[in-house]
C-alpha cells in the first residue's frame, strides 16, 4: 500500500490564474453559461490552491474537462444531462498514485446509475477510496475507467477515440506501411499491448474479458473509419510488435513455430512464415506486418 502523499500547494497562483482563463475563454467559445463556468471553475481554484493531496490535484483536469463537455452537451442536445463524479462510484484500494479498483463495489454502486434515463457524463482516471480519499488510477486509466463502467453497467460494446484508426501492424506515424487490424482477439490485443504496442494497454481489457464485451477502437479525427474491433473470437487476424529486439507474434500457435528468419541486416530484419499469406518485417526497429 502506498502512503497518502502529504498535502501541498500545487504550483504558483499565476498558472492556476492562466489555467483557469483558458478554460473560461473555451466556455465562451462554446457558448456556455459563464455564470455556471465562472462559479465551478472558482471552486477549482480554491481546492488546488490550499494544500491537497497528489492524487486530488491530478483529478482536477478531467473534472474540469467533463465539465465542459457536460455543459455542451446540453446546450446542444435541448435536453438534460447528468454529470456524474465517478469518485462516487469507482471504488478503489488506497495505493495513491496507482490505485486498484474494487471491481465488486464498483459494480454493486453503478446499479443506481442503471436506474437513470438521461444522458451522463463523467471521468476516467479518478477514483476515491471507501472514505472518500481521492485516488488516480495510473498511466491509461481513462480507458481503464471505461472498461470498468462497463462491465458494472452490463453494457453491450465499448468505443475508444484515440488519435489512430484502430491498433496498426505498428505506428502509423513512423512507418508508412503500417495497417490497421479489422478484428483481434482479446488474448492477441492483450499481447501486443505488453510488448509495446500503446494504444492499448492490457488492463484495460481485463474488465471486458470476465462477460466479453467487444471494444472498438477508433479515430476521433477519422470517426468514419472502420478501426479495430476486439472481442473473444480467437480466429482474429495475426499481428506483431516491438519489445526492445524481440518480435511478438500473436497469432496461431503453428504459426509462431514455423516462423523463421530468411533475411538480417543491421536495420533489416524479414521474418517468413510457412503460411504463404503473410510476410512480417522489422525496419529502422519498427514492425511492419505486410501481405503478401
Amino acid at each position: 500500500m502506498r502512503p497518502h502523499r502529504r498535502p501541498r500547494p500545487c504550483c504558483r497562483p499565476s498558472k492556476v490564474d492562466s489555467l483557469i482563463r483558458r478554460h473560461l475563454v473555451l466556455s465562451r467559445e462554446l457558448n456556455l453559461s459563464q455564470e455556471t463556468a465562472e462559479a465551478f471553475f472558482q471552486n477549482i481554484k480554491d481546492k488546488v490552491m490550499s494544500e491537497c493531496p497528489r492524487d486530488e490535484l491530478l483529478a482536477q483536469g478531467e473534472l474540469m474537462s467533463s465539465f465542459l463537455l457536460s455543459q455542451y452537451l446540453e446546450l446542444n442536445l435541448k435536453s438534460a444531462v447528468q454529470l456524474i463524479d465517478a469518485r462516487v462510484f469507482l471504488k478503489t484500494d488506497s495505493c495513491f498514485g496507482e490505485a486498484k479498483p474494487n471491481e465488486n463495489l464498483i459494480g454493486e454502486r453503478c446499479q443506481e446509475l442503471l436506474k437513470k434515463e438521461t444522458l451522463m457524463v463523467t471521468q476516467g482516471f479518478i477514483g476515491s477510496t471507501i472514505d472518500g480519499k481521492t485516488t488516480v488510477l495510473g498511466r491509461e486509466g481513462s480507458d481503464y475507467s471505461a472498461t470498468l463502467f462497463a462491465r458494472a453497467l452490463k453494457a453491450s460494446e465499448v468505443h475508444i477515440w484515440t488519435d489512430v484508426s484502430g491498433i496498426y501492424s505498428c505506428d502509423p506515424r513512423l512507418v508508412k506501411d503500417a495497417f490497421p487490424f479489422k478484428k483481434l482477439s482479446y488474448s492477441q490485443a492483450s499481447m501486443l499491448a505488453e510488448n509495446g504496442a500503446k494504444v492499448l494497454f492490457s488492463k484495460t481489457l481485463s474488465p471486458l474479458m470476465k462477460d466479453k464485451i467487444p471494444l472498438w477502437v477508433k479515430s476521433s479525427y477519422s470517426p468514419d473509419e472502420e478501426g479495430t474491433l476486439i472481442n473473444s473470437d480467437e480466429s482474429s487476424e495475426v499481428g506483431c510488435t516491438l519489445q526492445g529486439d524481440t518480435i511478438a507474434i500473436v497469432g496461431p500457435h503453428e504459426f509462431q513455430e514455423n516462423c523463421k528468419v530468411i533475411k538480417q541486416e543491421r536495420d533489416l530484419t524479414i521474418f517468413k512464415s510457412d503460411n504463404p499469406r503473410k510476410d512480417i518485417v522489422l525496419i529502422h526497429d519498427q514492425y511492419v506486418l505486410k501481405r503478401s
